[in-house]
């Protein structure tokens, strides 16, 4: 809305902007396929070295490793949740009051739906709170917590870039007049004063 209004104040047809950066687009993605299209699969750079344009395989790669980890952790993790579930499970749930019936029942249900998501920081909650022993693989656990620290990381800058979170940080109108002009600048290449 305030992108509208600032556009109507400068007199800047958004519309017509928008339409030509389709139109743009349009003939980019024409050209890149064309482009595509017309590689050789082969052929030798000026330093006499063979350039191949087919995908070919790599080495094993840490993303690779990760993978690796992450199905022998849940398949650890899988162990655990059946390990917590003797203690959850609503059939073996005879000896306690109706309140702990409840209770466990539904960290039951949040069990398998933290198991199903990969929220294992959960099950070793749980884990801890019942007495559960956890799987002994700190090496594989540790590199998956590093790579769930560098996506969470990523998902967070990720939004810090956008324009949404950048106009929500603005504390001026200035500040998010300066934002707007970025803002056309950067889609539309339109300076506007």
């Amino acid at each position: 809305m305030y992108l509208e209004e600032y556009c109507r104040k400068k007199e800047v047809d958004l519309v017509d902007l928008n339409k030509n950066l389709l139109a743009a687009q349009s003939l980019k993605i024409g050209q890149q396929q064309q482009e595509r299209l017309n590689l050789p699969d082969t052929e030798i750079d000026e330093t006499g070295a063979l350039v191949v344009y087919h995908d070919t395989p790599d080495p094993v790669t840490d993303d690779e490793v990760l993978v690796k980890d992450g199905r022998e952790l849940s398949d650890a993790f899988a162990k655990l949740f059946k390990q917590i579930a003797l203690y959850l499970h609503p059939d073996r749930l005879q000896n306690l009051s109706d309140d702990e019936k409840e209770e466990r029942l539904e960290l039951f249900k949040e069990a398998q739906k933290a198991l199903k998501e990969e929220r294992y920081y959960f099950l070793l909650d749980l884990s801890e709170r019942f007495g559960v022993r956890t799987p002994k693989n700190y090496k594989q656990q540790t590199r998956w917590m590093k790579s769930k620290i560098h996506e969470i990381d990523s998902q967070i800058s990720q939004e810090k870039g956008t324009y949404n979170y950048k106009y929500a940080e603005c504390e001026t109108e200035e500040d998010r007049e300066r934002l707007m002009r970025n803002f056309i600048y950067q889609v539309f290449k339109v300076h506007v004063e």
